[in-house]
């Protein structure tokens, strides 16, 4: 395999693993709040925003299991379970055999 292609994967997965952070929060917020996440509001230092938005995903967490419908959580195990096959799929090592011409 290709460095290339090595980067790619990684990429690809490591994409994934952040997907499978952020589902809870954007599972119930239902989409609306996505704007706000990722409007720019002036802070005194630059790293408040993203600290802010980690850990409102952090606790949407907590709050998922605690505070939202069944459609919610059915909708969160449901894309836990796609990225998680996804990654299945991704990190799989194929064996490429080679014939002898």
């Amino acid at each position: 395999m290709s460095w290339i292609c090595r980067i790619l994967r990684t990429a690809s997965v490591l994409l994934l693993l952040a997907a499978l952070f952020l589902v809870p929060a954007l599972v119930l917020s239902g989409g609306e709040l996505l704007p706000e996440f990722t409007r720019l509001t002036p802070y005194a230092r630059w790293w408040e925003v993203p600290l802010r938005t980690l850990i409102a995903c952090a606790l949407s967490w907590v709050w998922l299991w605690t505070e939202g419908t069944a459609l919610q959580i059915l909708l969160a195990l449901l894309l836990w379970f796609c990225i998680g096959w996804a990654l299945c799929l991704l990190l799989r090592l194929r064996k490429v055999k080679t014939s002898q011409l």
